[in-house]
């Protein structure tokens, strides 16, 4: 919370009593609230204090003289072991984390003494991560460094969250300034750290790359039933021949070639390749994606058998990609049936995310509805027939109940529909329902539906948001540059989704992976991948990636939320580089340079890739300070801006034995690509 003008704020602070995971209702309860500051009499609660609903609204009011971080604490009918705890940060200004860079200024990401650690010099290599808490203005700038109260930094990654990484630290800091120490101990290719101010939504990161060590050696393949790791090959749900148009599930892990352990946590990629979809003359590909990230070891993909020319079976491959020296393949044959008569499609779940079947509260729905279509092979619905229904169970066990409408029968456009609705035991699960149907001649139609989860809390509009790690990627005219964006989404009262939500992404360039899975932090990092850029107007210069699922809006109801993030689609081609001064004055003086590219050669300036460097060098002078010397261009929602120039200055000062004149040269060195140079002559 931040103070207002009249030295107040306040919050809402919710305490929910449940017995046996239900509400509490019909029985009294009473709160008693505790902190330091509420104790000292410098934050005090006001509303009730008793309930019998199960519920509780309190508010927590702050004051000027108790700033920092307020751990509240409440306590049922005064009994000490029932009990629950938040922390509540006051500050009397906007906060903002990050830290300084080379020249002493602050910048809205943290910093990594080592952004390339490497198992070939260190058995765990290591980095420190300096994270800097900063008091800001309303527009963002920055005042000064926060002191004298403790605050809270949580870090997370995708290697943290998989145990592949540590982060040595206390998490606190009363200086305002945190030195964390990372270790990798598993995790190989690009990991993103973010680092978060507790309590807050304010959140900065940096990335590091990790390389593998020499001989480490991954395998493709998939584990059946009994835990056995076949090699080589891609799982396949299906035995038998597929018809047109009918789905069957493809599935893979990766694994140690070694040890036949499954690999978590590695951001790598798989690459699938249909012999069918390459065929002279076909439209699309029959797998349902050509790519996908793999951050957890598995991966899934559908395959809609289509006409495959004069061939009766489809090889399908799959390349390990992601991290240099890190290769694998695996391969399946799929078995094609002639031609049938039918096919059969199923649309969106509506919705795709239900309540648990306790939740009573009238805007969930507990129950979902799936619609399929039966066609011919003219396109035209089937009428009459059954369509049978069943679950892709995630365990042993159904963990939701189908109920079809009319027994499965198609209408007259040939759509069957099914209610699937939750069932006690399972509050947090997602699954797929498949759809089937058995022609006249024996030939199975099946088709799968879009994930559908089951979560007691829907994700709030005005706390579901996405970010990338780079708002500046060198794209143009490249395919495969990677990017990591990370989604997060807490409910309306600031609680972290708890993991079984599906949050489905499009993207106006590039491609993206279709969906994820919310981890139990309310997080997921998906992979934007270049494709296709080149820019020929200015709308085509930004990717916009968009995120959305089934949330909780603004006004209380439900229904679709989404979030969206710009990328500048930058480019190392022909960077350009000018200091504020060709000439040096006897006694020195402050330079400047501005580093920039025309993505559309029309004059306008736009920024350079991230990790474009600016390098200052001087003859018969010195630089000061002596870190102003090299500048590193960092991502930042800034780099969208348009005209936009990376900008580093330093100081020029004479050597007073000098006997020829003063020379300052400044190098821009993209990502990729080559410099540029501009130079300053003393006159």
């Amino acid at each position: 919370m931040v103070l207002d003008a009249s030295n107040q704020a306040s919050t809402d602070i919710i305490v929910n009593i449940q017995t046996d995971g239900q509400p509490a209702s019909g029985v009294a309860y009473t709160a008693e609230f505790t902190s330091m500051c509420i104790d000292a009499g410098r934050a005090s609660i006001s509303g009730t204090n008793v309930t019998n609903s199960g519920a509780i609204l309190a508010t927590y009011n702050a004051a000027p003289d108790c700033l920092g971080t307020d751990n509240v604490l409440v306590f049922l009918n005064g009994d000490n072991t029932l009990k629950a705890s938040a922390d509540i940060i006051v500050s009397d200004t906007n906060l903002a984390i990050g830290s300084y860079d080379n020249a002493g200024l602050f910048t809205d990401s943290i910093a990594a003494s080592k952004s390339e650690l490497d198992y070939n010099t260190e058995a765990e290599p290591s980095t420190d991560i300096r994270s800097v808490i900063a008091k800001v203005d309303d527009t963002g700038n920055f005042i000064e460094q926060l002191t004298g109260f403790e605050s809270s930094i949580e870090f997370f990654s995708t290697c943290l969250d998989s145990g592949l990484a540590t982060i040595d630290s206390t998490g606190n800091t009363e200086s305002g300034e945190l030195i964390s120490t990372y270790r990798a101990q598993g995790c190989v290719g690009e990991d993103t750290i973010y680092a978060r101010i507790g309590g807050t939504d304010t959140f900065a990161s940096t990335t590091v790359n990790i390389a593998a060590k020499e001989g480490q050696e991954l395998a493709l393949g998939y584990f059946d039933d009994a835990g056995t790791f076949n090699a080589g090959v891609i799982g396949n749900t299906r035995d038998t021949a597929l018809p047109l148009g009918v789905q069957t599930k493809l599935y893979l892990s990766i694994a140690d070639a070694v040890t036949e352990a499954q690999v978590k946590g590695q951001p790598l990629t798989v690459e699938f390749t249909s012999q069918c979809g390459e065929q002279p003359g076909a439209a699309t590909s029959p797998l349902s994606v050509d790519n996908a990230s793999v951050n957890l070891g598995y991966i899934e993909v559908l395959y809609t058998a289509q006409s495959c020319g004069s061939l009766m079976e489809d090889l399908v491959r799959a390349e390990l990609t992601g991290v240099e020296g890190f290769t694998a393949i695996a391969e399946a044959t799929i078995e094609l049936a002639e031609l049938p008569a039918n096919s059969l499609s199923a649309e969106l779940p509506d919705p795709a995310s239900i309540a648990p079947f306790w939740y009573s509260q009238a805007d969930r729905k507990t129950e979902s509805t799936l619609r399929v279509q039966l066609t011919d092979n003219q396109g035209n619905g089937v009428d009459g027939e059954i369509v049978s229904f069943s679950l892709d169970n995630p365990g042993a066990v159904d963990v939701a109940l189908l109920e079809p409408v009319n027994g499965g029968e198609t209408d007259d456009s040939g759509y069957a529909e099914v209610k699937i609705k939750s069932i006690e035991g399972f509050d947090n699960v997602v699954f797929r329902v498949i759809a089937s149907y058995t022609d006249a001649d024996g030939n199975l139609l099946q088709t799968y539906s879009a994930p559908i989860a089951v979560n007691s809390k829907l994700p709030f509009e005005e706390r579901f948001s996405i970010s990338t790690s780079n708002f500046a990627p060198d794209t143009q005219g490249k395919d495969g540059v990677q990017v990591q964006l990370t989604l997060l989404a807490a409910d309306d009262q600031g609680n972290r989704i708890r993991g079984n939500t599906v949050v489905n992404f499009e993207t106006d360039q590039g491609t993206i992976d279709p969906e994820c899975v919310l981890d139990n932090e309310g997080r997921c990092t998906i992979t934007w991948e270049s494709l296709g850029i080149d820019s020929q107007n200015d709308a085509e210069k930004f990717a916009t990636v968009r995120a959305y699922t089934q949330g909780r809006l603004s006004d209380g109801s439900t229904g679709e939320i989404d979030t969206q993030v710009p990328m500048l689609m930058s480019t190392s081609a022909n960077i350009q580089v000018a200091l504020d001064s060709n000439t040096i004055p006897v006694t020195g003086g402050a330079f400047c340079a501005e580093a920039w590219v025309e993505i559309l050669n029309d004059g306008v300036r736009n920024s350079p890739p991230v990790g474009t460097t600016l390098t200052f060098e001087v003859s018969n002078g010195t630089l000061l300070p002596s870190t102003s010397n090299t500048f590193e261009l960092g991502s930042s929602s800034a780099l969208l801006a348009t005209p936009y120039s990376f900008t580093g200055c330093t100081f020029v000062e004479p050597d007073p034995d000098r006997t020829e004149p003063m020379r300052l040269i400044v190098t821009a060195t993209p990502p990729e690509g080559v410099p540029a140079s501009d130079r300053a002559d003393e006159l």
